[in-house]
């Protein structure tokens, strides 16, 4: 597939994730589907399906630990909960050999919100397969270079 095509393909398939998700944050049992990170995550992932921010660490594994992270944390002191969500997301992923710097803001988020139900790692793990099922496909669509 031609690189202006495929970029004109992944771009489309961003703003379909972002939207699907903001359908899902309308019902009440995953209303965190949607959340701004997401756009992040589906634009890495799906520009460059078979690159490193593409694998199911980067997309599923990192983002879903950091919402939970958050919620797990967001009881504590503000400065003390951030600091220590921030090291446990980047101390994972050394541990797990991947980058996700979306999970950062994941974590964060969880702050901000004031996020204190599972519903929010739930919602970030639904919205992600998602993501991560489109990658599979995009792989089909753009074998590796190469081979």
């Amino acid at each position: 597939m031609p690189k202006g095509l495929w970029t004109l393909v992944s771009a489309v398939a961003v703003v379909a994730v972002v939207e699907l998700a903001h359908l899902l944050s309308l019902t009440m049992p995953i209303r965190y589907a949607l959340f701004p990170p997401l756009a992040v995550i589906a634009y890495l992932a799906l520009f460059d399906p078979w690159g490193e921010l593409a694998g199911w660490r980067s997309v599923i594994l990192l983002p879903v630990l950091a919402a939970t992270l958050g919620v797990l944390l967001v009881r504590l002191p503000e400065a003390l909960g951030i600091a220590i969500g921030l090291g446990a997301v980047l101390a994972a992923m050394a541990l797990v050999g991947r980058r996700a710097p979306p999970a950062l803001a994941v974590v964060l988020l969880a702050f901000l919100l004031h996020v204190t139900s599972l519903i929010y790692p739930l919602s970030v793990l639904i919205s992600t397969l998602v993501v991560y099922g489109l990658v599979h496909l995009f792989r089909q669509l753009r074998p590796r270079a190469g081979a």
